[in-house]
């Protein structure tokens, strides 16, 4: 089924029960304009939000309608989920919010990317122009694709390791490295390096958020020659509006709900650095280099 005829079918028919699986901003949305049977989510206590049921999902009746509201981390493992326990009437918010033209937002940052690539797709070919190898080239297409597209399927190459998102295989650390973890948030990722790289010079931890620079520096407090900023990372020095309500995925946006410091790396990072965790960082200067 696809999006479209799901879309429709969510919206006009009685005769199916429908579920959203996830509880965040986007299945918020849709049962704020539907009415639905309940919302899945395996991993709460909560047994009602917004005054409907919240269930499991081994209790969802297989001829179920379900968006898997999932967008962040697993989207590709919720609806691997759906299928094996046989529901197959269902559908991921990204198709599904393309096929309501509007009516319900996008995620930020496939709008953003759409946007972006209208004004500068010139940069982006640029960009993929100075890959070196075959498989950096598909993942930038399979990534950009997906972008574009709200099409999952070319993500389906890949799987979720968090633990070594930013340590590839053919990635080599040497004795002595700088790094810089932009967008810090709980100190997983600085963890991640010191497991990989022990004799490190130093680390700069970048994290614009109060809360979780306490919980970073708990997290890290036996690490040596680590700096924390608490600013974020960008390509001038000024005061802008930030989203720290979306955990990992905290964002600089003009509905944040706080102001942050932000400030150019060059400008508070005196030592050569040799590695940084935040490959969108690079790409977004690169990008504005060649604009």
């Amino acid at each position: 089924m696809n999006a479209t005829v799901f879309y429709n079918i969510f919206f006009d028919s009685t005769e199916k029960k429908r579920y959203l699986l996830g509880i965040n901003e986007y299945s918020e949305r849709i049962a704020q304009k539907v009415s639905i049977n309940g919302f899945i989510d395996d991993y709460t206590e909560s047994t009602s939000w917004m005054g409907v049921p919240v269930i499991k999902l081994s209790a969802v009746e297989t001829d179920s309608m379900v968006l898997s509201c999932v967008t962040a981390n697993r989207p590709l493992t919720a609806l691997k989920k759906l299928s094996q326990i046989g529901i197959h009437n269902c559908c991921d918010y990204f198709s599904f919010a393309d096929a309501s033209e509007g009516k319900f937002s996008q995620v930020a940052a496939i709008a953003e990317t759409r946007l972006d690539y209208q004004k500068h797709a010139d940069n982006y070919q640029w960009v993929r122009k100075q890959l070196y190898d075959e498989e950096s080239v598909d993942v930038f297409d399979r990534i950009l694709q997906f972008r574009l597209h709200g099409d999952l399927q070319p993500m389906s190459k890949f799987e979720y390791a968090a633990d070594r998102q930013y340590f590839e295989p053919f990635l080599k650390l040497n004795t002595g490295e700088v790094f810089v973890d932009g967008g810090g948030f709980d100190g997983f990722t600085s963890q991640e390096f010191v497991v990989r790289c022990p004799d490190y010079s130093a680390i700069h931890f970048f994290e614009p958020s109060a809360e979780m620079l306490i919980a970073a520096k708990s997290k890290l407090s036996e690490l040596t020659r680590i700096h924390y900023h608490q600013v974020g990372l960008y390509d001038n020095n000024s005061t802008l509006s930030f989203d720290s309500n979306a955990g990992s995925a905290s964002r600089i946006s003009e509905n944040g709900n706080e102001k942050i410091q932000v400030a150019r790396l060059d400008d508070v990072v005196g030592d050569a650095v040799s590695f940084a965790s935040n490959w969108i960082l690079k790409v977004r200067s690169l990008l504005r280099l060649k604009a």
